[in-house]
């Protein structure tokens, strides 16, 4: 469906790409992974039109239609209803409106030409209905109780999250382009997006950090090389490329061992011979015959000197196998600084929100010490009004919360709406941590990947990956001993995500956190799930269960979209 060919792009006099070359046949499904920084947003940029390389081509077949949708998506008008939004994201007004304007002049062929270009693109995404095909896929993204004549601005953050990844399905593109599409997104409507993609016609190229979402969809992978930054392509899904990876470097490092040894070995054998050509060249022969001393001197500098040489020429050849260099492995620690086994987190009849407006509860819940808590629920059910409340970043509307003496609570929040955009990292570090001195701050931070340009640059320029690494250093800053994680891995990629579930395994604090991350959920060993439902909150014994009725769900809604209005 399409090819990138010698793809280079350059920022600040440095290269984000450089001779990257690839194709995508139709229908495929293709991950793409690297670490952040590495340029996958900057190469889904390219493709979807919408930034340029300085070097290289992007081939696209010939009328195909490209759905993009980006890691952060801009903010839209605030007076736009939901149905406004979507006819206007998908295509159908503007067509819709051009085949309008062309109308009285059909009686020109290149009139009725681009006519009948614009009525088969809008066939695709109407096809019989536009607005039944909509409320399926809001349906199917569980959200139903969205009316289209609501307005965008009402919708909460996941909610808008949602409707916006709607309005790149409905598209009906051949090729999609997502750019972490999960972040955000709660179970229900990520198993609906993950069988979705997989019943999809359509050529996809997706950025994700969900292990269980890219082994679910993807039949390849394309790396992104950090050091080269070209591109790689690999068969098989995520994990199977894991695998592939470990395998090579653990085949190529035993091979670079093997190689040296034997280097060592040939060059003390070769050191050997051409002591002995030494030895031999000045040895005194007993019979003090001066023409045969000379001969036996010879005989014996050429053949130990000569056999010198060729060790060392096998020397040479013996070493074949150079390491590719990597970068330094992401590790993460949490210090607590204050601890206490009998520390207890409690809400008593608490009622979270927002006064005449969105709440949830009464909620009853005990929390001890060290133990492991998840909220699960729908977008905009009150996970993360809960969590702000237990944080005090929002008061209680009635109940009370009872935290014990010595509990300090580090959050991170999906929006990382408690970083301050005005200020660099050595600012805020200086302002809210121990930390007297910027040289200080700056070896901190380096642990976390952060050095350079970003310890100068404004918090609301860096990227989400960068600053959800900011909030994971703050809470290692101040040695808190509970942590309340609002999707903690989004914007994070690969490494920084299993770097973060190693550190939780070994954390002795509290940790209450709200994720979609399957993967993520299961290194971390939940021992408590309470289910958001209804502005109720509930108590349930395990996640099985509620993934598996949300998977059955999943599959009747993807079945009767399908079913409906044909292949996507």
């Amino acid at each position: 469906m399409f090819t990138v060919r010698n793809i280079r792009k350059t920022q600040g006099g440095k290269a984000v790409l450089d001779k990257v070359t690839f194709s995508l046949g139709r229908g495929q499904k293709v991950a793409l992974v690297g670490p952040n920084g590495v340029g996958k947003s900057t190469l889904m940029k390219i493709i979807a039109g919408i930034d340029t390389p300085d070097r290289g081509t992007v081939e696209m077949a010939k009328r195909s239609l490209t759905g993009y949708l980006p890691q952060e998506p801009t903010p839209s008008k605030s007076d736009i209803t939901v149905l406004q939004f979507l006819r206007e994201e998908t295509g159908v007004a503007d067509f819709e409106w051009r085949m309008k304007m062309l109308e009285p002049r059909l009686d020109e062929s290149s009139a009725l030409a681009e006519y009948d270009e614009l009525s088969e693109k809008l066939n695709r995404v109407t096809h019989y209905s536009f607005e039944d095909r909509a409320r399926i896929m809001l349906d199917g993204l569980f959200l139903s109780h969205i009316e289209f004549d609501r307005l965008l601005e009402t919708l909460s953050g996941g909610e808008k999250t949602k409707v916006n990844l709607a309005s790149v399905l409905l598209r009906g593109a051949d090729i999609l382009l997502l750019d972490e599409p999960t972040n955000n997104l709660d179970l229900p409507a990520l198993l609906f997006l993950e069988r979705f993609l997989v019943s999809s016609q359509a050529t996809c190229l997706i950025a994700s950090h969900d292990r269980r979402f890219l082994d679910a969809v993807v039949t390849k992978v394309l790396e992104l090389e950090w050091f080269t930054r070209s591109a790689t392509m690999w068969t098989g899904n995520w994990s199977q490329y894991f695998h592939l990876q470990e395998e090579k470097r653990q085949f190529e490092k035993d091979n670079y061992e093997k190689e040296q040894a034997e280097k060592i070995r040939l060059k003390e054998s070769s050191d050997e011979k051409r002591e002995w050509a030494r030895i031999g060249g000045s040895m005194v022969m007993p019979d003090r015959d001066k023409m045969s001393q000379g001969y036996h001197r010879n005989r014996s500098e050429q053949k130990f000197g000569a056999a010198a040489m060729a060790l060392e020429t096998r020397s040479i050849k013996a070493e074949k196998t150079k390491l590719a260099p990597e970068r330094d492995p992401f590790h993460l620690y949490f210090n607590v600084l204050e601890s206490d086994p009998l520390m207890l987190l409690s809400l008593d009849a608490v009622v979270a929100g927002y006064p005449k407006a969105f709440q949830v509860g009464p909620v009853d819940m005990n929390i001890t010490y060290g133990s492991r808590t998840a909220f699960l629920g729908l977008n905009g059910s009150g996970k993360s009004t809960l969590l702000k409340t237990i944080s005090g970043v929002l008061k209680p509307i009635s109940g009370s919360i009872e935290k014990g003496e010595k509990i300090r609570i580090g959050d991170l929040m999906q929006a990382h709406e408690n970083i301050p955009r005005n200020k660099t990292p050595i600012e805020w570090f200086l302002d809210e941590t121990h930390f007297s001195e910027k040289v200080e701050v700056s070896i901190f931070l380096r642990e976390f990947q952060i050095n350079g340009e970003m310890l100068e640059a404004k918090l609301g320029r860096l990227s989400p990956g960068e600053r959800a690494r900011l909030s994971i250093a703050m809470a290692v800053a101040k040695g808190v001993n509970t942590l309340l994680l609002d999707e903690p891995t989004n914007h994070l990629d690969l490494d920084a995500s299993q770097a973060l579930e190693e550190a939780l395994e070994k954390y002795p604090g509290t940790v209450i956190l709200v994720s979609h991350d399957r993967a993520f959920l299961e290194r971390v060993a939940i021992k408590q799930y309470y289910l958001f439902e209804n502005n109720t909150v509930t108590s349930i014994p395990d996640r099985a269960t509620y993934m598996e009725a949300l998977m059955v769900q999943a599959e009747k809604d993807v079945t009767s979209l399908l079913r409906r209005f044909g292949k996507m």
